[in-house]
C-alpha cells in the first residue's frame, strides 16, 4: 500500500471519529441529571431503595438454583472480538481471519452489533484471534479467570440488579486487570452535570472511592432509579419470602414440632405412669426421621388412627409449586426445565425458550456494556460479540435446502456458504433433483427423459382425482 493511501486511510478514520464524537455531544447541558433526586442526594453515596444485603442472603433453594443457571449459561456464552476496516486496502496488525458469510448475517441480526457506528462504517471486518482484549478476558487478574468474572457478574445481576468492574490500567492507559466488586457494598455518587461524578464502595468501617471512569456498571432496568438496576429477585420477593415460610413449616414437620400424622387411641383410660410409658416408648421408636417405614406394633386395646391432609394442606401443596414456578419465571425460566416427566420434545423446546428470550438478552446486555466502556480504552475500530445462544433448528434448516434446492433458487455452494462450510466443485449451478442433473450440463435426451417423469405423475395424480388426462 502506497503512502499516499496510508495517509488518506488514516485521515478517513479520523474524520470517522471526530463525526462520531460530534454526534454524541449535546448541544446543551444535561438539565434532567439535577431533577432526578432531591438536592440533598447529589455529591455523596446514594443510598439504595432496598437491602441488597438481604437479597444477597436469599441467594439459596430455587433462587440459587435460578439465579446460577443464568449466570453459568451467560459464562459459556462464546464472545468474539472484531476490526472495522475503513478500507479492503488496510492491513490489520494482529493475527485476524476474514468473517464468512454466516458470520456476517449473524452480526447483521444482532441488535446491539448492527447499531454499532464501527459495524455500519465498516468497508470490511475481521476476526481477531489475538490481541491484548482477548488476552486480558483469558486471564482477567493474577486469581480468576473469564468463566468466573462473567458469571460471578451475571449472578450479582440476577440478585441485585447491579454488577461493576473495577478497570485497572497499565500506564499506556489501557486495561491490564478486571476485578468484580461486590454488588452489595457499591454506592453511587451522583452529580448535577454530569449523572454519575463517581462510586464509592463500603464495607464495615471502610470506604474506597472511585473515579466514573474506573468503573463499569452493568444493571438491570429499574422503573425505581435512574442510577441502580432490579434484579429479578426484587420483583418477586413476595413469592421467595413464602417459599421461605413453606419451607420453615415443613421443617417444623419433621422434626414433630407441627401436626402429628396420625394418633393412638385406647379403649380405656390410661393412668399417667402408663401414659408417660406408651408416650416414651413411642417417641423413642417412631419419633426421628430414621424411623420413617417402620411398622408399628401396638398392644392390646391400642389403635392408631391416620390423620390425612386437609383441603387447605392440599393448597399448601398446590401453592408451593406455584411459588417455585413464579420465581422460575422472574428468572426468564420454566417447569419444563427441570421436571423429570417432560419428554424430548418438551425439553428442547423449553431451552430454546429459554436460550432466546432469557440468555440472548442478557448476552446482549453485556456486549452491549463492553462495546460502550471498556473497547473504547483499545481502540474506536473494535467491537465485540457474542455468538448467538439460540439453537439452530436443523429440521427447519433442510427443508429450506431442499427447497431451495428443488426450486433452484439457490445452488448447493451458496448452502454451503450460508452455512459456513467451503465450496465443492460441482457444487455451482441449479441441480434437478429428481435425477440429480445439473441442470448446465443436460442433454436434450436427459431433459427429455425428466420431462417425461414429470409429465407421468400428473397424469397419475389426475387419475387418483378421477380426472381423465
Amino acid at each position: 500500500m502506497t503512502v499516499g493511501l496510508r495517509e488518506m486511510t488514516l485521515a478517513i478514520a479520523r474524520a470517522q471519529r471526530m463525526d462520531a464524537a460530534a454526534e454524541s455531544t449535546p448541544m446543551r447541558p444535561n438539565a434532567l441529571a439535577g431533577a432526578l433526586l432531591p438536592a440533598w442526594d447529589y455529591g455523596r453515596p446514594l443510598t439504595t431503595r432496598g437491602d441488597f444485603e438481604a437479597l444477597v442472603r436469599l441467594c439459596k433453594s430455587w433462587t440459587y438454583i435460578c439465579a446460577s443457571r443464568n449466570a453459568t449459561a451467560v459464562a459459556h456464552g462464546n464472545l468474539r472480538l472484531f476490526v472495522s476496516k475503513p478500507s479492503r486496502d488496510v492491513k490489520v496488525l494482529f493475527p485476524s481471519r476474514a468473517v464468512d458469510r454466516r458470520l456476517h448475517r449473524e452480526l447483521e441480526l444482532n441488535p446491539v452489533v448492527a447499531g454499532l457506528a464501527a459495524f455500519q462504517k465498516a468497508a470490511e471486518i475481521e476476526e481477531l484471534t489475538d490481541h491484548q482484549f482477548l488476552r486480558l478476558f483469558r486471564r482477567v487478574n493474577k486469581f480468576m479467570n473469564r468463566f468466573y468474572l462473567m458469571e460471578t457478574t451475571e449472578l450479582f445481576l440476577e440478585l441485585l440488579g447491579n454488577a461493576y468492574w473495577y478497570v485497572l490500567r497499565n500506564r499506556l492507559g489501557q486495561p491490564a486487570e478486571l476485578w468484580p466488586v461486590p454488588a452489595q457494598g457499591m454506592r453511587i455518587v451522583p452529580d448535577r452535570k454530569q449523572f454519575i461524578a463517581g462510586y464509592v464502595y463500603e464495607t464495615g468501617m471502610e470506604r474506597v472511592p472511585f473515579d466514573e471512569s474506573e468503573i463499569i456498571h452493568f444493571k438491570f432496568p429499574s422503573p425505581h432509579s435512574e442510577y441502580y438496576g432490579m434484579g429479578p429477585l426484587a420483583a418477586v420477593i413476595d413469592a421467595v419470602l413464602i417459599g421461605e415460610q413453606m419451607s420453615r413449616y415443613e421443617r417444623a414437620t419433621f422434626k414433630n414440632m407441627a401436626r402429628p400424622d396420625g394418633v393412638l387411641e385406647v379403649d380405656e383410660t390410661l393412668k399417667k405412669d402408663e401414659f408417660d410409658r406408651m408416650k416414651e416408648e413411642w417417641v423413642n421408636t417412631y419419633g426421628d426421621t430414621s424411623a420413617a417405614g417402620k411398622v408399628a406394633l401396638l398392644e392390646k386395646g391400642v389403635h392408631y388412627k391416620q390423620i390425612s391432609l386437609s383441603p387447605r394442606e392440599l393448597n399448601f401443596l398446590a401453592g408451593r409449586r406455584l411459588t417455585k414456578e413464579e420465581i422460575m419465571n422472574a428468572f426468564g425460566q420454566n417447569l419444563g426445565m427441570y421436571s423429570e416427566e417432560s419428554n424430548r420434545a418438551n425439553s428442547e423446546q423449553a431451552e430454546y425458550t429459554y436460550s432466546k428470550y432469557a440468555v440472548a438478552p442478557r448476552l446482549h446486555r453485556m456486549e452491549e456494556k463492553l462495546n460502550e466502556k471498556l473497547l473504547p480504552m483499545f481502540s474506536p475500530d473494535l467491537f465485540c460479540a457474542f455468538d448467538n445462544p439460540v439453537p439452530a433448528d436443523e429440521q427447519l434448516r433442510l427443508e429450506q435446502i431442499r427447497a431451495h434446492l428443488d426450486t433452484g433458487y439457490a445452488d448447493i455452494n451458496e448452502e454451503r456458504q450460508q452455512d459456513g462450510l467451503g465450496p465443492r466443485a460441482w457444487g455451482d449451478g441449479p441441480w434437478l433433483s429428481s435425477m440429480l442433473i445439473q441442470a448446465g450440463d443436460a442433454s436434450g435426451d436427459q431433459l427429455q427423459a425428466f420431462a417425461g417423469l414429470v409429465a407421468e405423475k400428473v397424469r397419475r395424480r389426475l387419475a387418483a382425482d378421477g380426472v381423465r388426462a
